[in-house]
């Protein structure tokens, strides 16, 4: 299964200096729950109930470090002040500054981490202690409980029996189990080990969204959806939207790219457009030839030849968002990808539309339009895929262009990477492969049978992804196995006129969670658990449907599944001369 790859390095790099909803040709859509605003573009329902909303969790898990480290400096800093103030003449003040200054490497810690097992105590003994000391975990949710004690349950509930296992049918855990429970969590998340048990809570939130409703067919139920708010249109381009990106740590910022050039920048919370990274096709033609005006009159170089430009050349076919927060990376038709600092979105701004950024790098090697891109998470490494049949890898440390991956015998579809250096990409040729960057060789899957080719591909954790394919199959995989896990044969369906089967244009998984979400073109998009545990089952398992109108282009979960935002539209991403 394992073949030699063809890699090809060099150093340096070409620098070059330098979302949602669309009317007429279509628009994308964002499916949002609850309390919070979302980003056609579709911003639509949150897939996690609000009994199930932690958003602080994350943020008072890395509080937890913070206080104790402030905690300690707030210590040793008093003994200076003792030492320095009115009781510079006592001998006890003395000796006790001398103390903290002898206090060894080893003593501090143990401090430390007594200061941090006494948060986590009263923390697990049900919110106990002073907002400080709980960070902003003391909020609750509408059922009155702690937002950290679901999320401390849950814990406790995957160690001990599984999804679902016997320990939660048992008796309540101890506090000393709870604590145990809370402390693995940590670990497992600074490790990025921990998977989170979502998919119950998400079928949950979505039959209550479908409560009191009947489904009439896809049309009515999205617009029934869209008139109570379950799922917010949001448009800022003027033709399809065909990609969106998320900042997943946060959940915050939303971008979307469209066929029409333009990529957008979103507040979700808000739903509102904050900047436009790249100008509309006819805004920056007109800002061209004003420049050009002046000089060449719209000549190459002087030499009389009219340089003729295309909005096609600069459709925007893939996103892909830094989790760091600082880069977004656009794949064009052109075979280019840009990279923009998002950080300096706001710094120029422009007449309508929000600000518009610059393009911090450009980075030129495919020989063909650029189909997907992913970042490794956690890190700055960036894969891009192309229908030139390969892929390559960047560093945006140093913006500088690391390795190309030859393999596929045709037009790469998609690239995925989760925590490990290793991405898994899916071709025309009906493989998929996951790369072995450290070995430089790279593993061969094969869907067997008469499985066509795959359109997207999604990690769900170093060990397990997804393939969506375009015989409307719906493929888990192990790393470990040639063939799939489990596989749901027309995963959407039909066909109404031809009957044949709708393939699968776009998937997502919430990062180390059992949760997944898919698109095509009935209608509606479909949430899945990913069954992996060693107890129970492999497979996948439909868990809810939610309405979102035309070609679902792509797709990403927000933290914890609270909601979804979707690019939609009336043509597909990839359309060639018309035709699907």
């Amino acid at each position: 299964m394992s073949n030699r790859s063809k890699r090809k390095s060099r150093g340096g790099s070409n620098a070059n200096a330098g979302t949602p909803g669309s009317s007429g040709g279509g628009g994308g859509s964002v499916y949002k729950k609850g309390r919070s605003a979302a980003t056609r573009i579709d911003f639509a329902a949150s897939a996690a109930d609000d009994s199930g909303d932690d958003g602080n969790d994350d943020r008072y898990d890395d509080d937890l470090y913070s206080d104790d480290e402030s905690s300690g400096q707030e210590m040793s800093g008093g003994g200076r002040m003792r030492k320095g103030g009115a009781g510079i003449g006592s001998d006890d003040d003395e000796e006790s500054s001398d103390e903290e200054e002898r206090e060894t490497v080893d003593a501090k810690k143990i401090r430390l981490a007594r200061q941090y097992l006494d948060k986590m105590e009263r923390r697990v003994a049900g919110g106990g202690g002073s907002a400080g000391d709980m960070g902003d975990d003391s909020d609750s949710d509408d059922d009155g409980e702690s937002s950290s004690d679901e999320e401390l349950s849950d814990d406790y509930d995957g160690d001990g029996g599984g999804r679902g296992g016997a320990m939660a049918m048992g008796p309540s855990p101890s506090p000393h189990d709870k604590l145990g429970a809370a402390l693995a969590r940590q670990r497992r998340k600074q490790e990025g080990t921990l998977e989170r048990r979502l998919a119950a809570k998400t079928r949950r939130s979505i039959s209550c969204l479908w409560e009191g409703r009947s489904s009439s067919g896809p049309i009515a139920d999205f617009q029934s959806f869209v008139k109570d708010g379950v799922v917010t249109l949001h448009r800022g381009h003027d033709l399809t939207p065909t990609a969106v990106a998320l900042h997943r740590p946060s959940g915050s910022t939303a971008y979307s790219g469209s066929k029409d050039n333009s990529v957008c920048m979103w507040d979700v919370e808000r739903g509102v457009r904050t900047a436009t990274l790249c100008p509309q096709f006819k805004k920056q033609q007109k800002q061209n030839q004003m420049s050009s005006s002046g000089s060449t009159h719209g000549n190459k170089a002087g030499t009389g030849k009219k340089t003729t430009q295309h909005r096609a050349d600069g459709e925007v076919l893939a996103l892909a968002a830094s989790d760091d927060g600082r880069y977004l990376a656009a794949g064009h038709r052109d075979a280019t990808v840009k990279i923009y600092d998002v950080r300096m979105a706001g710094k120029t701004t422009s007449s309508g539309g929000g600000a518009v950024a610059t393009v911090s790098t450009t980075f030129r090697g495919h020989k063909g339009p650029v189909t997907s891109l992913c970042f490794r998470q956690g890190t700055l490494q960036l894969f891009t895929a192309s229908e030139d049949r390969c892929l390559r890898h960047y560093n945006l440390e140093e913006m500088a262009y690391v390795e190309t991956m030859y393999g596929h015998q045709a037009a790469v579809s998609a690239v995925s990477c989760a925590r490990r250096e290793r991405p898994i990409s899916v071709g025309r040729d009906r493989t998929v492969r996951s790369w072995k960057l450290a070995e430089e060789t790279h593993l061969i899957y094969r869907p067997g049978g008469r499985v066509s080719s795959a359109d997207c591909v999604c990690a769900a954790n170093d060990n397990w992804f997804l393939s969506g394919h375009e015989d409307g199959n719906l493929s888990l995989w192990s790393v470990d196995k040639k063939r799939p896990v489990g596989t749901v044969q027309l995963a959407h369906g039909l066909t109404d006129r031809t009957s044949l089967p709708r393939g699968i244009t776009a998937v997502d998984v919430l990062p180390s969670s059992d949760v997944a979400v898919t698109g095509s073109f009935d209608g509606y998009a479909r949430f899945w658990n990913v069954r992996t545990g060693d107890g129970e089952e492999r497979g996948l398992e439909s868990i809810g449907r939610v309405p979102l109108h035309g070609y679902v282009n792509d797709l990403a979960l927000g933290p914890r599944a609270r909601f979804l935002v979707a690019a939609g539209g009336q043509e597909p991403r990839l359309e060639v001369d018309g035709t699907e």
